[in-house]
């Protein structure tokens, strides 16, 4: 079998494959038929798939698909263009497997620049030949995979610059992508055609990126990013940093003599920080350990007791405003949602990985953390769940405090001038928003 196939194909009322190699040995046309219907009308597709080489073991995923598609029409009618190359065996150049199925795709688009039929049959594009060294392969053995998980995972990609190739590279070596067995990528956000589809919305750069702050990390695993520099969209709330954390192997290397000095200076950290010394590990997430986020703007986040929405509002704990810091423990390993530690009380949920960033939103967040009370008595002040509920002046709020109620003031919204703020009602911490006129600094 070869190690290597290539392939072009069109779907109009039929699909139409032109493929050889080993993409013919595989029976991959099965494969495209499941990766088309995600396509939407006027949009690119790029998608990297795992498939198995071996029939006897379907399990083991030692070999790669990577399809490149594009939907051209309109709503009414409209056809499907694409390429394929698929691999095993050996790693690759990646940058030859993405240019490789644009080179592909260009070729049969030129076809319907004229007066082709969209339903005949000749693709008109000569595939190269399996046997022709292309400078493809490298000498190192491919990765394999024996994941059971059919989870999709998407991004958003900029076609234009190294980001598939980056993404390619990651998707074959990266441990927190290892349970995807599909990563689809486009310039535009997929949305109503993978509704009910078991499908995770992820911050790829933001996973890469964060894997070096990992505690047994000694080399980020994608050198062509740049260092601790993340895509805005991660989670939820204010976290003390993990400074004992950090130092605890310089706390091990005291001395029996300065053990009385060691627990003192041990106390005082916590009571600053407000975080444990000993690190537990959780075998359910892949650990990071890093201070991070809330950045999403539009309403307040809802942090969950389980990594997914399946249960509606009923696994809800709380909510987070933008710009709260938080403190990363982790991503899930089945759902990569973010494991956070969030509140005074040290208090442990999940946020959707969207919803979080390395650095807080400075063009809309500015940091205030202030104590206040509010001086407003004649009905209570409102607090709202987003900042355009208060332009919208809507009766939808989450609470109203009265008068000489405490709270604190996190952040300003710079767009829509209001505040985020925390407060205790009835022994629980809530967060929302309200306006500067209803409080006062303390």
């Amino acid at each position: 079998m070869d190690n290597i196939g290539y392939a072009i194909f069109k779907r109009s009322s039929i699909l139409t494959i032109d493929s050889n190699g080993m993409f013919e040995d595989l029976q991959l046309p099965i494969d495209l038929n499941s990766l088309i219907p995600l396509i939407q009308v006027d949009q690119r597709l790029l998608c990297f798939k795992r498939v198995a080489s071996r029939k006897s073991n379907p399990n083991i995923k030692d070999a790669y698909l990577v399809v490149l598609m594009e939907c051209i029409g309109d709503s009414s009618q409209n056809y499907v263009l694409g390429s394929a190359i698929s691999f095993k065996e050996y790693e690759v150049n990646e940058a030859k497997i993405i240019d490789g199925v644009h080179y592909l795709l260009s070729q049969l688009k030129r076809n319907f620049k004229s007066d082709y039929n969209i339903e005949d049959k000749d693709l008109g594009v000569l595939l190269p030949s399996t046997n022709k060294d292309f400078k493809i392969f490298k000498t190192e053995k491919l990765i394999q995979s024996s994941t059971n998980s059919n989870l999709l995972g998407f991004d958003t990609i900029s076609f234009t610059g190294n980001d598939a190739k980056s993404f390619l590279y990651n998707f074959q070596k990266h441990q927190a992508l290892s349970n995807i067995s599909s990563l689809l990528l486009s310039d535009k956000i997929i949305n109503g055609s993978l509704e009910g589809r078991n499908i995770q919305h992820i911050q790829i750069k933001a996973l890469i990126q964060l894997e070096e702050l990992k505690t047994d990390r000694s080399k980020p695993i994608n050198q062509n990013v740049e260092k601790k520099q993340s895509n805005p969209k991660i989670n939820q709330v204010i976290v003390e940093n993990d400074e004992i954390l950090k130092n605890r192997n310089l706390f091990r290397a005291l001395s029996l003599v300065f053990f009385c000095l060691s627990i003192l200076l041990g106390v005082l950290l916590i009571t600053q920080n407000n975080t444990p010394i000993n690190k537990t590990t959780d075998s359910s997430i892949y650990e990071i350990g890093d201070d991070l986020f809330i950045s999403y703007n539009r309403y307040n986040v809802n942090v969950r007791s389980s990594p997914n929405t399946d249960f509606g509002d009923s696994n809800v704990k709380n909510t987070l405003s933008d710009g709260d810091k938080i403190y990363l423990l982790g991503f899930d390993k089945e759902t990569l949602w973010a494991k956070i530690r969030y509140d005074e009380n040290n208090e442990v949920g999940y946020v959707s990985n969207r919803l979080i960033s390395k650095q807080i939103a400075t063009n809309r967040v500015q940091p205030v953390y202030k104590k206040a009370v509010i001086n407003y008595s004649y009905s209570g002040a409102p607090i709202y769940t987003s900042p355009a509920e208060i332009i919208n002046n809507t009766t939808d709020v989450i609470t109203y405090l009265q008068e000489n109620h405490n709270i604190l003031v996190k952040n300003k919204d710079l767009r829509l001038n209001s505040y985020s703020v925390s407060f205790k009602k009835n022994n629980k911490t809530y967060h929302g928003y309200i306006e500067g006129k209803y409080f006062n600094y303390q």
